[in-house]
């Protein structure tokens, strides 16, 4: 039988005074201590320090290897080749912040001002652009006769001023590079790298024994003497 006045399952209050771990109470034995701030804590403490309004923040100086050298810097402009901007450079061509500057290494900051011949340079990412150039285009800048040049196919391509490595002829089709780098375009159209231009040619008769002979001592193409390897 059921005892009158007690309640099964009955657990005994703890005496909120009851003391253990060597005289102190349960939650107090895992209190941490308050320790000293590390280097760390500092440090996060720096970060979010606030400078108030009108006040900058200081500016961090830039590492100097990241920077581009003098000669970097013209090359990027579109100026010349790298090798040619040495040449600027050490004649006294280069003018930085309204100085001559003959030091190539020289390290260009970013509000430095770098001028060619009283124009001010402004260094440009390096860009490569790929045309699968179509008929009816030539292959230059600009044109006397006013013909479509294929600049107006890449006008839109990139905001950085790129210019075409060699060129094909005005009916012909194929891939055309344009580009800022100097340095690169200089060594493509060098004749002494040797690189071939492989074209695929497609005729409207049957070509004859005369036809061949005659490609191969040279023909005529928009002007310009053409002869196979």
């Amino acid at each position: 039988m059921r005892d009158q006045g007690k309640k099964p399952f009955g657990r005994k209050k703890r005496d909120s005074n009851t003391e253990s771990n060597n005289g102190k109470r349960p939650f107090e034995a895992f209190r941490k201590k308050p320790t000293a701030p590390s280097n760390r804590d500092e440090q996060k403490a720096e970060k979010r320090v606030s400078y108030g309004k009108g006040k900058k923040k200081p500016v961090v100086a830039e590492k100097s290897n990241s920077l581009p050298r003098l000669n970097q810097y013209v090359a990027k402009a579109g100026v010349c080749s790298r090798r040619q901007a040495d040449e600027l450079i050490a004649t006294g061509k280069i003018k930085v912040n309204g100085k001559i500057v003959r030091e190539m290494g020289l390290r260009v900051q970013v509000d430095d001002k770098v001028e060619f011949e009283g124009k001010v340079l402004q260094g440009e990412e390096i860009r490569y652009v790929l045309l699968n150039k179509p008929k009816g285009f030539i292959s230059n800048v600009t044109d006397e006769k006013g013909r479509k040049t294929v600049m107006d196919l890449v006008k839109k391509a990139c905001k950085e001023r790129v210019y075409p490595v060699g060129r094909l002829e005005r009916d012909t089709m194929g891939l055309l590079l344009f580009t800022n780098d100097g340095e690169m375009a200089k060594r493509l159209t060098n004749s002494a790298a040797k690189i071939k231009q492989i074209y695929h040619v497609f005729l409207d008769k049957p070509m004859e024994e005369t036809d061949i002979e005659t490609l191969l001592a040279g023909i005529q193409v928009d002007g310009d003497a053409v002869k196979p390897d």
